[in-house]
């Protein structure tokens, strides 16, 4: 046996990650508001 889990885990590990770039695609990227100010939020929250 492979020390660390052997092929087995690398490929449960691929086809996890993998699964889970499949379910992020329609999503797409994050769009950030640059308008947003968090540190007004922070100290509104005071």
């Amino acid at each position: 046996m492979v020390a660390g889990g052997g092929p087995g885990r690398a490929l449960q590990e691929f086809i996890a990650r993998r699964e889970q770039r499949r379910l992020a695609e329609p999503f797409g990227e994050l769009g950030w508001d640059s308008g947003y100010d968090h540190q007004a939020e922070r100290s509104r929250g005071s």
